[in-house]
């Protein structure tokens, strides 16, 4: 104890003036050497990859690898589905006095079944979106610094296209099969279909934790609206093109306002789960 209380006594501890008065400036350092030491230390630094920065195209790869394969089955039996319907629409839409009688011809049910079928994909996408947001998907942002607006985007993209590839698909065989404009055709398809995305993207962001049943509801209604046309066969004449257009541009910024207000929600850090 003695000595540790005397070392105590005698230590003193030196500041950078008195250290230099006593001992001298010491050596220099050479300014050449020294420059050179720190371009090599800069141009090895430089080498280092600290942050991994993938390009645009390998996160897309990355994407894709990670889509489930039943998707893809998926997406090609409802491609498949929507062709053979196609061809056979003479013969699967009823009694040709029937359609008379109701002032549709047989061909003007293909719209409508192509609409439920441009449907069903766009659930699939909704299945492989929901995997963004699943459960503690949050504290795993966190932790592995995922970038959870990039993935839902890049999602979004990939699924988008495979629908926009089945709606430009089935608006050239409506097209070939009903003989009218592109214009109209597009409009009959496209409307329904931004229709029902409106209504899933509601119900699984909006009413989601706890309310399935709720969300089965929507997305059944969300089927029946592909054939709610059929109710009314004027909606399918050129009067009726302008109210065709103006659904489409109203449901198109509802759902345009829901992703921002989405994407704002994941900047700003709060949990979502679509489970």
């Amino acid at each position: 104890m003695g000595n540790r209380k005397l070392k105590q006594q005698t230590k003193k501890e030196w500041t950078r003036q008195e250290g230099r008065q006593l001992f001298g400036e010491g050596p220099v350092a050479d300014p050449v050497r020294k420059a050179a030491a720190l371009q090599a230390i800069r141009l090895e630094a430089g080498r280092k990859k600290v942050c991994c920065r993938p390009s645009l195209p390998e996160i897309f790869r990355n994407e894709l690898s990670l889509i489930s394969v039943n998707y893809w089955y998926l997406q090609a039996v409802l491609l498949c589905v929507g062709i053979w319907l196609s061809g056979r629409a003479d013969s699967l839409y009823g009694p040709e006095s029937l359609l008379t009688e109701a002032g549709i011809s047989p061909e003007m049910f293909l719209l409508p079944v192509l609409s439920a079928l441009l449907a069903l994909t766009g659930i699939t996408g909704f299945g492989e979106l929901a995997k963004c947001f699943s459960c503690r998907m949050a504290e795993l942002e966190q932790s592995c610094y995922l970038n959870l607006r990039q993935l839902m985007m890049v999602r979004m993209a990939i699924t988008g296209a495979v629908n926009l590839l089945f709606l430009g698909c089935f608006i050239g065989i409506s097209q070939g099969r009903l003989q009218a404009g592109l214009i109209r055709i597009s409009l009959y398809l496209m409307t329904p279909y931004v229709c029902n995305m409106l209504l899933f993207f509601t119900a699984f962001t909006f009413m989601r934790s706890g309310r399935k049943l709720f969300q089965v509801s929507v997305l059944l209604a969300a089927g029946f609206l592909s054939f709610l046309p059929m109710l009314f066969p004027g909606l399918y004449g050129k009067a009726a093109v302008g109210l065709w257009a103006a659904v489409l541009l109203g449901a198109a910024a509802l759902m345009a306002a829901q992703m921002i207000y989405l994407t704002k929600e994941l900047d700003r850090g709060e949990k979502i789960c679509w489970n």
